[in-house]
């Protein structure tokens, strides 16, 4: 029996113990726990001489498992498993942590559902600043919009870089930036304008190609902040596409396109005064269970000129391939714009959406930071999001 099942069992179990079928009940269950992997319910008891409850993790040697082990006897109460051991050992077990770790893990990518702008107007992304920060219910819905959309309009936003830390020490922890920002606080406020002669072409006012932040880096930043303080000009629309929607349709139109971009590893690299960032992934990295995408490096500037891992003879295909893929994340009908306001964060997966600018004119001051994608998922998780 596959440990999934168990769920299923558990309700029998309860159902049967409610309309006072005792002696069913415990036949039934003696009879099920013979065919499950004893050697996995074992290892998890939770008695204390087993399991720290405090910290929540196992404290013996699982390694001392006696792989023989049978349960000689389980007993049902309401709410109780209780199993004695062949070994004579004895193991309490709450039907309600049975359901919830049996029931199996909820993988992030299934509440994922890519979009192209239609799409999106059927959706809620918006929430208050003010609700992130205090309202369980607004937090959870910023984490719900994130999971599903890939991105979060935080509306009610104060105009200042303090305001804007805050809220993201609220959803994650603040993740170390490049050195061109402020290693000592790990956050920044850049002003775009043509004056910077290096750094990075997004400090000035030409359009950016809708692209993923940091290919170069073996752990790319995933939640990225931003939020306007000062622009004197005109123009500078925000602009994103759903990575994962391109991939699923290039996927339909031309599997050969997706698997060349999924399976070939591509050299990113940028290079900073004193500093020579440099890794090679596929452009489409995929969830192994899922099959989903789960990191996209699109970056036509940090790409490098040389490709090792991609023969010469195959280069032309990575090209066709990569112009597909591209057509589909450039279309007008894939990319939501925006012009966003002094009192709007946005906040984006960077892990998979592209997100891009339209040119400007003027001086404009921006704030924000990337966050670490462990810790916003582990809040997450703490409201059941997923």
């Amino acid at each position: 029996m596959q440990l999934s099942g168990c769920m299923d069992l558990i309700t029998v179990f309860r159902n049967l113990l409610t309309f006072g079928l005792k002696d069913i009940a415990h036949e039934s269950a003696n009879l099920a726990f013979q065919t499950v992997n004893t050697c996995i319910t074992k290892n998890n008891c939770q008695e204390d001489v087993s399991y720290n409850h405090v910290s929540h993790q196992r404290i013996h040697d699982t390694s001392t498992l006696d792989r023989n082990v049978q349960p000689l006897d389980v007993q049902l109460s309401p709410d109780k498993i209780s199993i004695t051991w062949s070994d004579k050992h004895k193991s309490n077990f709450n039907l309600s942590w049975f359901e919830k770790v049996f029931s199996g893990i909820k993988n992030e990518y299934e509440l994922s559902e890519s979009w192209n702008v239609e799409s999106l107007k059927k959706r809620s992304f918006e929430v208050d600043y003010d609700g992130v920060m205090s309202s369980s219910s607004e937090k959870k819905k910023f984490y719900h919009s994130l999971m599903q959309n890939g991105f979060v309009l935080v509306r009610n936003a104060p105009r200042n870089p303090q305001s804007s830390m805050d809220l993201s020490r609220e959803i994650g922890s603040i993740k170390d930036s490049r050195e061109y920002f402020d290693p000592t606080i790990q956050y920044y406020t850049i002003s775009n304008s043509n004056n910077h002669d290096d750094f990075d072409i997004a400090y000035t006012q030409c359009a950016l190609p809708l692209h993923t932040d940091n290919p170069d880096m073996v752990h790319p930043g995933s939640l990225v902040t931003l939020q306007i303080l000062e622009h004197t000009g005109k123009g500078g629309k925000s602009l994103l596409s759903d990575a994962m929607y391109s991939a699923e349709q290039l996927q339909k139109s031309d599997p050969e396109a997706f698997n060349i971009l999924s399976t070939y590893r591509l050299v990113y690299q940028h290079i900073t005064e004193g500093n020579n960032y440099i890794h090679a992934e596929p452009v489409i990295q995929l969830d192994k269970d899922t099959g989903k995408v789960n990191l996209v490096r699109v970056s036509e500037s940090n790409r490098s000129a040389i490709q090792p891992f991609i023969k010469q003879e195959d280069m032309h295909k990575w090209y066709d391939a990569w112009s597909k893929f591209k057509q589909f994340f450039n279309h007008p009908d894939n990319v939501f714009e925006r012009q966003l306001d002094f009192n709007t964060m946005l906040v984006f997966d960077n892990w998979r959406m592209l997100h891009a600018r339209t040119s400007f004119t003027g001086d404009r001051s921006i704030c924000g930071c990337y966050i670490s994608p462990d810790t916003w998922k582990a809040k997450a998780r703490k409201f059941n999001v997923f």
